[in-house]
C-alpha cells in the first residue's frame, strides 16, 4: 500500500522510544542489582519481592526486544 508521510515518522518515533527504553533498562540493571543486594541483607523474607523485581526487569526487556523485532518485521514487509 502507499505509505503516508505520517506513518514513517510514527514508526521512527516508536523505534526511537524503544531504543531509549532498551538503553535505560540495560543502564539500570545495576540499580536492580543494588536493590536486590540491599533487600537480601535487610529482609530474609524479601526473596519473593526480589523475584518479582527480577521478573519485571526481564519481562520489560523481553517486551522491548519483541516490539523492536515486530517493528523491524513491519519495516521489512513494507
Amino acid at each position: 500500500h502507499s505509505v503516508e508521510p505520517g506513518e514513517i515518522s510514527v514508526l521512527d518515533s516508536w523505534l526511537f522510544l524503544i531504543e531509549v527504553i532498551e538503553r535505560l533498562i540495560l543502564h539500570f540493571h545495576w540499580f536492580f542489582d543494588l536493590i536486590s543486594s540491599i533487600m537480601i541483607r535487610r529482609i530474609k523474607k524479601g526473596f519473593f519481592l526480589l523475584d518479582v523485581i527480577k521478573f519485571i526487569d526481564r519481562f520489560i526487556l523481553k517486551l522491548c526486544w519483541f516490539l523492536f523485532y515486530l517493528i523491524r518485521c513491519i519495516e521489512v514487509t513494507r
